[in-house]
């Protein structure tokens, strides 16, 4: 299993990562809220619609074919790129937990696992470090009050 520490470095380099892409990423914030907050979510919509609105324009104008044709073109298009972008961001995170870790297929099986659980789960889960010199990690669960009431 992985330590502490190694988790806390997975964590940095997964941040360093989206800080890339455009995402505030900041300590203590977990990744699936960052993923699903309304800030992220609007600006990826807009980006991706003005995009895609240009290049049917353009295509239709340009090159004058249908819009039918042009539509079909540009869905699949975006399909390969989400498709690629998820490879790559996947092939990195493990390329980053096989390094920090410095084990075999455990390592990133676990370090995947976790990933996916921070981003898609009922289960919220978070790591949240104190400041330096008394650095600490405390996970913490919080299931959705829902699966409690009756």
């Amino acid at each position: 299993m992985t330590s502490a520490n190694h988790i806390i470095r997975l964590r940095t380099n997964v941040g360093k990562l989206l800080n890339l892409t455009g995402m505030n990423y900041k300590p203590g914030v977990s990744l699936r809220q960052l993923f699903w907050s309304s800030s992220n979510n609007s600006q990826v919509v807009v980006v991706v619609v003005v995009v895609v609105v240009v290049v049917v324009v353009v295509v239709v104008i340009v090159v004058e074919v249908e819009v039918v044709v042009v539509v079909v073109v540009v869905v699949v298009v975006v399909v390969v790129v989400v498709v690629v972008v998820v490879v790559v961001v996947v092939v990195v995170i493990v390329v980053e937990v096989e390094v920090v870790v410095e084990e075999e297929a455990t390592a990133t099986v676990v370090g995947l696992f976790f990933l996916l659980l921070c981003l898609f789960s009922p289960i919220s889960v978070s790591f949240q470090t104190s400041s330096p010199p008394t650095t600490s990690l405390s996970l913490y669960t919080r299931i959705y009050p829902k699966m409690f009431t009756r």
